[in-house]
């Protein structure tokens, strides 16, 4: 094994073990955590272990860096996350509106 496939290696157990650990805080959020804490910071604990994740995909699975390819790399990605954002926000005001629209008033 040449150190250059050996440095990848470890690269890749680096990225491995931070998506593991990860996913199982949000997990042992969810599981141990939904009677203790408020459901806001549960969803922003999750909120902010998936983000993470993203990154850590990005950074040691997919190589993606600033200084690659004179920045294409960068501006796709940040193309993806424009149009990720404008899915996922139309959708949740898309959703938003039809609830309040179509729900009906609950008596107190």
């Amino acid at each position: 094994m040449t150190t250059n496939n050996r440095s990848d290696l470890i690269h890749y157990l680096v990225g491995y073990g931070f998506s593991i650990a990860l996913t199982l805080a949000a997990f042992g959020t969810v599981v141990y955590l939904k009677d203790v804490v408020a459901i806001g910071l549960l969803a922003s604990i999750i909120a902010v272990c998936g983000i993470t994740q993203i990154f850590v995909q990005i950074v040691y699975f997919l190589h993606i860096k600033k200084s690659d390819n004179d920045g294409w790399n960068v501006a796709s990605l940040s193309f993806t996350g424009i149009i990720l954002l404008i899915v996922i926000g139309g959708s949740g005001w898309v959703m938003y509106y039809l609830h309040m629209n179509m729900m009906p008033e609950l008596p107190m």
